[in-house]
């Protein structure tokens, strides 16, 4: 079986919808700014563009933080550790075992001062796993 080959970011976008690939993008510009050092990565598979920050303390050579999935009408702003995250605005959704989430239907939805520090917990989070 041949390996499977890595794409952009761009290029994983470029299948959805303007106004999905606008959220998406505006959420990528946020999640920047919140983990600077992070790794972002297209995972086609998964539909989803990943996220991972260098581990501190030694150990593995990085952990994964979450996600932004681009869906058909909106995108979701995935923490792969969320049930363990502090959030006292009380704004994830998702009932599983380990991710939680949030909703993005609409520019006004991406609020920095409001997902920053969730961004920041779901690393901080992930550290400590």
């Amino acid at each position: 079986m041949p390996p499977k080959k890595s794409i952009s970011v761009a290029q994983f976008l470029a299948d959805y919808h303007p106004n999905v690939q606008e959220l998406a993008n505006l959420l990528r510009a946020v999640m920047q700014q919140a983990l600077p050092d992070a790794r972002e990565a297209a995972y086609p598979g998964w539909r989803l563009i990943g996220y991972r920050v260098p581990k501190t303390g030694g150990g593995k050579k990085d952990v994964y933080v979450g996600y932004i999935a681009p869906l058909e009408t909106h995108v979701s702003l995935g923490f792969e550790w969320g049930i363990l995250m502090d959030d006292p605005a009380q704004i994830l959704e998702g009932q599983g075992k380990q991710v939680r989430y949030i909703t993005i239907r609409t520019p006004t939805d991406i609020d920095p001062a409001r997902l920053m520090p969730l961004i920041q917990e779901a690393a901080r989070v992930a550290q400590n796993r």
